[in-house]
């Protein structure tokens, strides 16, 4: 088969059951995995390398903690999974399309409509997600002690993520068709090119502004465990110069 029959050949190929079928591999897989590792959680004592660090009592939370976590995870990804597939299968992205379409009238563009469409998949997304979420938190981190959130505040949270993601990403969209139809036929790198930059643009803006609206950071106050910190940062040679040091919820962020 010579390079000109390849058009002829990709546009015979049945994309959409290669793609089906693709995703049904790797989710099984991944639950394969999940099932594995389900499995070690049944075990009673630490391996012989944790004996000296943890008790048999610690190491049974841990363990019930995990395996709880997991089978929700396996669920919830099985649920989530199926459905990208259904609405794959039924072609839910061109009706959700043609929808936004009629939403914004006869003098909709490129523009209007794509954040339309966005924002009927983001209401779609966030019914499926939040009942999860909800659970989650209040089910299964609730029942290990590790759920800090009142419904209150969860909330809030949700509100404040979907306007900064309005903010945020609206424009974002915008900007990235605009550059799809000023970039003719090269539009691909310069859509590489803006992605690159906003991923790294992000980097800063995220732990500067974005995080802070959501969690409260603190300076880390144990001065024994700073410096075991830092010690291990110069012991593991690793490049980060450790100006700050913040803890949030038993997490440690370094800057």
């Amino acid at each position: 088969m010579g390079l000109e029959a390849l058009p002829h050949w990709f546009s015979n190929v049945p994309w959409l059951h290669v793609y089906l079928g693709f995703s049904v591999s790797v989710e099984c897989f991944e639950q394969y995995l999940n099932a594995r590792q389900l499995r070690r959680y049944d075990e009673a004592k630490p391996p012989e390398k944790l004996a000296h660090l943890v008790t048999e009592e610690e190491y049974a939370k841990t363990n019930a903690y995990n395996k709880d976590k997991m089978r929700f995870g396996i669920f919830s990804s099985l649920f989530q999974t199926s459905i990208s597939l259904l609405s794959t299968a039924c072609f839910l992205g061109p009706f959700l399309w043609r929808l936004a379409g009629n939403l914004v009238g006869k003098n909709s563009n490129e523009y209007s409509q794509s954040l339309a469409d966005l924002a009927l998949s983001a209401v779609i997304g966030e019914c499926i997600s939040t009942p999860f979420q909800l659970y989650a938190d209040f089910v299964v981190e609730e029942k290990h002690g590790f759920n800090k959130k009142t419904l209150g505040i969860f909330v809030k949270d949700k509100l404040l993520s979907l306007g900064l993601t309005g903010l945020i990403g609206g424009p974002l969209a915008c900007a990235a068709i605009w550059l799809i139809k000023w970039g003719g036929k090269s539009f691909y790198l310069w859509l590489w090119g803006f992605s690159v930059a906003t991923t790294i643009a992000l980097m800063f803006v995220y732990p500067n502004f974005i995080a802070p609206l959501f969690n409260k950071f603190e300076p880390l106050k144990d001065e024994e465990l700073r410096g075991k910190i830092c010690e291990l940062v110069r012991h593991e040679n690793i490049k980060n110069p450790l100006s700050l040091l913040f803890s949030l919820s038993f997490v440690f962020l370094l800057f």
